[in-house]
């Protein structure tokens, strides 16, 4: 009869080896080496590693980063193979060439969970697609972490996210990190530069000017009477005082915009819009209309106040109805009555209309 270690393993035991104080030993790692390349490019990255986890304990492997510690526990769990040494689970061998009977064993029994699953890299997936699902997710895809925020006895907790591009600059700290961006991104949760570093070169509007690879942009500054009334003023005054004690950070003025409807109300009232719409409809005629291609584009404070804008410029000018189109992101959130007006699928159309110079559509009116 054969013994726990040679046997042909078609399954595991129902228990492991015991030691001579009565334990069972469920896994025994014993002078493992694991090494990663081969001839004189070959790295070490663990020698002569052994330890026993019995059952019913826990086991704590530590160590200084890059010391071998993930890179064991993969070993475990024969994602790396070992140069030497050997690796038995309730007795039997699991590491090197093993039946394949065993290695589904092995899988059914011991899993391994990373200390961020998200970070781990995807063993079936290529080093291009691995860097590029960062790129691609930073923005669209996060993990939401609970932290705490204020004193250290404070039970405030905010949600944070986390994107992916981070997390892979975490999972990868010593890879070089090649980033382009026409937008970079400066928040609490998210920071161009914390994931890809300082700036190599910054190719501004100036210099693509000079370059003659956009226009010249020209800014005009102009104010005009909203025809609001002290109370309003009063209000308005006070919107801006919050924001100012807050620091008037991005984040602030939006936690602002959300918590707090006086100054929503102010800028979509009805009296605000008509009086921007006329302002707006006068400097289009006078100025713009005729002006290359009569291309104007309207940045609104909301989507609510966009909708107001559109229909009220119609109300101005109805013969307008191709002349002007609302291009905001839809929302499930979002008033249903402005569905006719935003859509995803307008907006693709609105855009190929917009850049199109010989197209009817030439007032866009988009969200900040």
């Amino acid at each position: 009869m054969k013994d726990n270690k040679t046997q042909s393993a078609a399954h595991l035991p129902e228990f492991g080896p015991f030691d001579e104080n009565g334990r069972e030993i469920l896994l025994s790692v014993r002078n493992v080496d694991i090494t990663f390349g081969k001839g004189d490019n070959a790295v070490r990255a663990v020698k002569n590693a052994s330890f026993d986890i019995y059952k019913g304990e826990t086991f704590s492997l530590v160590g200084e980063s890059g010391s071998g510690k993930t890179t064991i526990g993969r070993a475990v769990i024969r994602v790396n193979p070992c140069a030497a040494g050997e690796i038995t689970y309730k007795g039997v061998r699991i590491s090197g060439k093993i039946p394949r009977s065993l290695d589904r064993e092995v899988i059914r029994n011991i899993q391994m969970v990373f200390q961020d699953p998200a970070a781990s890299l995807n063993e079936r997936a290529t080093v291009d697609y691995i860097i590029s699902e960062g790129l691609r997710q930073e923005d669209a895809g996060a993990h939401i972490l609970d932290v705490n925020v204020g004193l250290p006895e404070s039970d405030e907790k905010e949600k944070m996210k986390k994107g992916f591009a981070k997390l892979m600059r975490e999972a990868l700290p010593n890879a070089v990190f090649l980033g382009f961006t026409g937008t970079p991104i400066s928040d609490r949760d998210r920071d161009t530069q914390e994931v890809f570093g300082d700036y190599i070169d910054v190719y501004d509007m100036t210099q693509a000017v000079a370059d003659g690879a956009t226009r010249p942009v020209y800014y005009e500054s102009r104010v005009f009477n909203l025809n609001l009334d002290e109370k309003t003023l009063r209000l308005l005054d006070d919107e801006f005082d919050q924001l100012a004690d807050e620091g008037a950070t991005e984040e602030q003025i939006n936690k602002v915009r959300h918590e707090n409807s006086g100054l929503e109300g102010i800028l979509c009232s009805d009296a605000t819009i008509k009086s921007l719409c006329d302002d707006i409809v006068k400097h289009y005629e006078e100025n713009r209309q005729y002006e290359l291609t009569g291309k104007a584009m309207i940045v609104a404070y909301n989507k609510k106040a966009a909708v107001k804008i559109y229909h009220q410029l119609l109300a101005i000018r109805p013969e307008w109805t191709e002349k002007v189109h609302v291009v905001a992101s839809a929302g499930n959130q979002d008033n249903p009555d402005w569905h006719d007006l935003i859509s995803d699928k307008n907006n693709k159309e609105y855009a190929k209309l917009f850049k199109d110079d010989e197209s009817p559509m030439k007032i866009a009116i988009v969200v900040d």
